[in-house]
C-alpha cells in the first residue's frame, strides 16, 4: 500500500476537521497538516494532534461499571490465566515423575503459595462476575425503551446476529465457568496436603493435572466469551471517574 493510500483517510479527516473549526487559528498549522499526513510525516501527525488538543483538550474517563468489568476480566481473569499456564508446566513435570523428587522445601512452599494465590484469583473472577457485573448485565429495560445501550442482555437478544453471544457465551460464563475455581481449589488442596509426597501417587498426580487443565480451559473459554460479549454489549453506566483532565 502506498503512502497516499495509507494516510489518505486520516488526511481527509484532519482536513475536514480543520475546515469545520475554521482556518484562522492555531498559528496557521492547518495549511500544511493534510499534506504532512498524506506523506506519512510523523511531525505532521503529532502537530495535528496538538492542534486538536488546543481546541478541545484531552480527557480520560471510565465509569464505575466499566471499572468493575475490567477488575473482573482483566484483573482476576487475565491474571489467573497467566498464572495457570505456569502452574500447568510445573504440574506436568510432577506428573512425569521428574519434578517432585527434585523439589526442595523452599520450592514446595513457593508452589503452595502460588496455587493459593491462583485460588484467590479464580474465586475473585467468578464472584465479581456473578454478584457485581452480572446484575448490571441482566438489567431489565422498561417497557417501550428504544435505546438498549444500558441493558446489555436485551441489546444482545434484540438482534439475531448477536443473540448467540448471550444464549451460548453467557450461559457458559454462568455455569461452566464455575469449574475454574472449583477445580483449582481441589488442586491446591491436594498439593497442600501431600506436597512432595505427591510423587509417590501416580494416579493422584494425573488427577491433579487433569483438574488443572479443566480449570484452565473453562477460564480461557469464559474469557473469550466475556471479551466478545463486552465488545457487542458493554456494561456501562454509573458514576464517572475522571482519570485525567479534559477540555478547558
Amino acid at each position: 500500500m502506498g503512502e497516499e493510500g495509507r494516510w489518505g483517510g486520516d488526511a481527509a479527516w484532519w482536513s475536514n476537521l480543520a475546515s469545520s473549526k475554521g482556518k484562522g487559528g492555531c498559528k496557521g498549522e492547518y495549511r500544511d497538516l493534510s499534506t504532512s499526513l498524506r506523506y506519512g510525516r510523523d511531525d505532521g501527525f503529532w502537530e495535528g494532534r496538538k492542534v486538536v488538543r488546543d481546541w478541545e483538550g484531552w480527557a480520560m474517563q471510565i465509569t464505575v461499571r466499566e471499572l468493575w468489568t475490567m477488575v473482573h476480566g482483566m484483573g482476576f481473569g487475565a491474571l489467573y490465566l497467566l498464572a495457570c499456564s505456569g502452574a500447568l508446566v510445573e504440574l506436568w513435570r510432577m506428573t512425569t515423575g521428574r519434578g517432585v523428587g527434585e523439589m526442595t522445601v523452599g520450592q514446595e512452599r513457593f508452589l503452595k503459595v502460588y496455587l493459593l494465590v491462583m485460588v484467590v484469583l479464580a474465586w475473585g473472577a467468578v464472584l465479581t462476575g456473578t454478584y457485581v457485573v452480572y446484575p448490571w448485565y441482566r438489567a431489565v429495560a422498561p417497557a417501550g425503551t428504544v435505546d438498549l445501550a444500558g441493558y446489555p442482555q436485551r441489546l444482545l437478544m434484540h438482534s439475531a446476529a448477536t443473540s448467540g453471544w448471550h444464549s451460548v457465551g453467557m450461559e457458559w460464563k454462568e455455569h461452566v465457568a464455575w469449574l475454574t475455581p472449583m477445580s483449582i481449589t481441589m488442586v491446591a488442596f491436594v498439593f497442600a496436603r501431600y506436597g512432595r509426597e505427591l510423587g509417590r501417587h501416580r494416579q493422584l498426580r494425573a488427577a491433579v493435572l487433569g483438574f488443572a487443565v479443566v480449570s484452565f480451559l473453562a477460564a480461557g473459554v469464559a474469557g473469550v466469551f466475556g471479551a466478545m460479549i463486552n465488545k457487542h454489549a458493554p456494561v456501562t453506566g454509573g458514576v464517572v471517574i475522571s482519570l485525567s483532565g479534559g477540555g478547558r
